[in-house]
């Protein structure tokens, strides 16, 4: 039988654990043996003090025979002590202060004791010593002694020598475990080494053999999953190798489509903008040879509209360059249909007009409002309906909507319908796309890039929806379906559907937004729109524009340059880039500076008008932007600057607004009259504020204001002077303006008096 090492380690633990076991249980009881033995060695001298104590004393007052061993609180470890005389009655007792002590208790004990003299239990050790002798009164003495204290010396001593027997076991344990570990372990693990080495030569001729039949079948395993492996790695690199040639022939297909493209773009956008910049250098040329104010305005208006065109070639490429990157996200926002459709033809409706066209509407659905991008919708529609006046026969071209469902959602079928040439199946397929035109088109051929409707269905697919051409017995309908959200619907539409829009004599009455924030303009403005048939809104700021804008649609807006918090310029892109509007702008300004023009147009403007306005001026944008006809002034009134001296009042600037009222000129004079003198006193007393502040800054839109307004009812001194002391503001130069001032008091002055002699009521 061999032992392992594991379990000699638990013969050696088990072993130690039992002898220290029976170590310690032996040590205990010999010190309690020793304890016993020593404590009653101990307490025999005290007895004895106290039998000699009490030997003489007679049995007396017990509180007086008590203190007798008052001594023994010197004794700490005594709780109590009793002397008893012969007859066992108790002569004297000592007890500890709160230790209570009975005669019955101690008399128990003299009886217990009468052949053992001494007794421990846990806390306490009990003594009965007899006293025999020459004692005349004293029989025995009782002892109650506190264990602890009287054994507390010894209990040191029990646990050094424990404490060392133990230290000496544990080297014994030691040092046998050290032998064994160092000699008869690696004698043992040796001879078992040699034993398992005869084993294993045994058994390994046996598993060599074993290993290789089963490596002979593993390498023909192997033989086989790599041949398998390797056809399928020569099929995988074999599609890869095509997958590769497919995609290099895909982009190089691309690349070349890309680099026609892009050679298309450059043809075409060459072409458009070459074409445009010709019609302005011939309406240019045209004007330095031809001086009549009418040519002239023709030229220029035929001027206006090729750099409109021009900014609009500009503007298609720039979406559709926005759209081929990815920038030109979805706004779904809650849409009114109606509204938006008719504003489209509304807007359209002056060039169709032009180009002998009447639009109409079939408004063939309930749903007046839904959430979609109105401002993609806009553009679409303005898109395929300007194609259809600029290449189709004069008639009849019909925007009409209807509703469909599928089985997901509602959507609307947007139409647009023109009454020819009709477009074949073959030009069908390309129209679509980027740079194409419809051959059998000769004014496509000479205007627009072919990007209209590329931009519009890149805009209806970036909506979900979808689009097409389909010919007509009368011509052609391009149609588009974009899918809604149904936010509430009418059977009662303003107009019977479906609706003709009205000739420029049967229109209601066209509303004109005018943002200007001085109160002399605004009278001038007002009066001369409402002569034109115009409902007209009046806003004093940008912020009350936009807010304007936001909750009512305009055919025009008339913006002033100088305004308080924000100018002119950032009005117009607000409501162009912010608002998504197409309705025209007509900038207002009174300065003729190229930069302030240049920055309307870059801004969105669509024209600009030097203040004073021009009655016969503004005639001409209505009947351009808006196709509405009105009555001109005749040339003898038309305004004409002075030349040679300034004059205090300029009567052709009275005449023409007199003649511009009519019947009721008189009084639209004096109206006029009177608003401008109520402001300008203020305007006046601020400019003087200002020079004394030193305040450049205010002292500049304060002259302007004036300039302004007095350019617009004809003073022409006192505008003269406000128009040096503003462009001095503006060069900060405010050291020639004190002259300027103490003039415009004169001048002023001058021109109440000379009112006063003309209209008694002002």
């Amino acid at each position: 039988m061999t032992l392992s090492k594991t379990g000699i380690s638990r013969f050696v633990w088990v072993g130690s654990v039992v002898f220290l076991t029976v170590l310690t249980i032996s040590f205990v009881a010999v010190f309690n043996l020793l304890v016993d033995k020593v404590t009653q060695n101990q307490l025999e001298p005290l007895i004895k003090q106290i039998s000699i104590q009490s030997k003489n004393m007679s049995v007396g007052d017990l509180t007086e025979q008590t203190e007798a061993l008052s001594w023994l609180d010197a004794v700490p470890y005594i709780k109590q002590a009793v002397v008893f005389g012969k007859n066992a009655e108790t002569l004297f007792y000592y007890k500890k202060p709160n230790q209570e002590v009975t005669h019955n208790y101690a008399n128990q004990w003299r009886q217990t004791f009468t052949k053992k003299n001494h007794y421990s239990d846990s806390e306490v050790l009990h003594t009965l010593q007899p006293i025999n002798g020459t004692h005349e009164n004293v029989e025995s003495i009782y002892l109650e002694v506190d264990k602890r204290l009287l054994q507390k010396p010894f209990h040191s001593i029990w646990l050094g020598g424990y404490a060392g027997l133990v230290i000496f076991f544990l080297a014994i344990l030691a040092t046998v475990w050290f032998f064994m570990r160092r000699y008869v372990l690696p004698v043992r693990r040796f001879v078992d080494a040699v034993l398992e080495t005869k084993q294993a030569q045994r058994l390994g001729c046996e598993q060599s053999l074993q290993d290789i039949e089963r490596t002979i079948v593993d390498l023909q395993s192997d033989n086989q999953n790599w041949v398998k492996h390797s056809k399928q790695l020569d099929l995988k690199l074999k599609q890869q190798t095509d997958e590769t040639l497919e995609i290099t022939n895909r982009l190089t297909a691309q690349y070349e489509n890309e680099k026609n493209t892009k050679l298309a773009l450059i043809n075409l956008s060459g072409r458009g903008l070459k074409a445009l910049v010709h019609k302005m250098i011939n309406d240019v040329e045209f004007l330095k040879v031809h001086i009549t104010e009418s040519q002239v305005h023709e030229k220029a208006s035929q001027l206006n509209d090729s750099v409109h065109e021009l900014l609009d070639v500009i503007e298609r490429l720039q979406i559709y360059s926005k759209l081929n990157d990815n920038q030109l996200p979805v706004e779904l926002q809650q849409t009114d249909l109606y509204r938006l459709l008719h504003s489209v033809l509304e807007s359209n409706q002056a060039k169709a007009s032009q180009n002998e066209h009447t639009l109409t509407l079939s408004f063939q659905c309930d749903v007046r409002e839904a959430i979609l991008d109105p401002y993609k919708l806009r553009q679409i529609l303005n898109n395929l309906i300007d194609n259809a006046i600029r290449f189709s026969s004069p008639g009849n071209i019909e925007l009409s909507l209807v509703e469909s469902t599928n089985e997901t959602k509602p959507f609307l079928t947007f139409s647009v319908s023109d009454p020819g040439p009709i477009i074949d199946t073959v030009e069908q397929q390309r129209i679509f796309e980027p740079f194409q035109q419809a051959s059998n088109n000769e004014q496509a051929m000479t205007v627009g890039l072919g990007l209209g409707l590329a931009i519009s269905s890149q805009l209806i697919s970036l909506m979900l929806g979808d689009y097409g051409l389909e010919a007509t017995k009368k011509g052609n309908r391009f149609w588009f379906t974009l899918p809604i959200e149904v936010i509430s619907r009418s059977t009662v539409l303003p107009e019977e559907k479906p609706s003709s829009l009205k000739t420029s004599a049967e229109k209601a009455l066209k509303t004109i937004l005018v943002v200007e924030d001085n109160e002399v303009n605004q009278s001038v403005a007002l009066n001369m729109l409402e002569k034109l048939d115009c409902k007209v809104d009046l806003a004093s700021g940008g912020k009350e524009a936009l807010d304007a804008c936001r909750v009512s649609e305009y055919d025009m807006i008339l913006m002033d340059y100088h305004m308080p918090m924000m100018s002119g310029i950032e009005v117009t892109q607000q409501i162009r880039e912010g608002l998504k509007l197409t309705v025209p702008i007509i900038a207002l300004t009174a300065d003729d500076d190229e930069q302030v023009k240049s920055d309307f147009y870059a801004a969105g403007a669509n024209d600009i008008l030097i203040k004073p306005v021009n009655f016969n001026k503004l005639v001409d944008l209505l009947t351009r932007f808006l196709g509405d006809t009105k009555e001109k002034l005749p040339e003898s009134t038309t305004f004409d600057h002075a030349k040679g001296s300034t004059p205090i009042l300029n009567m052709r600037v009275v005449d023409d607004i007199r003649a511009m009222a009519g019947e009721s000129g008189q009084q639209m004079v004096e109206q006029i009259f009177q608003v401008y003198m109520e402001h300008t006193p203020s305007l006046i007393h601020a400019i003087k504020q200002a020079y004394k502040n030193q305040n450049a800054e205010q002292l500049f839109k304060s002259a302007h204001a004036l300039k302004s307004s007095s350019l617009n009812i004809g003073a022409s001194a006192v505008a003269e002077l406000a128009k040096q002391i503003e462009m001095l503001a503006r060069q900060n130069n405010l050291d020639q303006i004190g002259g300027y001032i103490d003039k415009l008091d004169t001048h002023y002055v001058e021109l109440t008096s000379f009112l006063d002699e003309q209209w008694r009521g002002i």
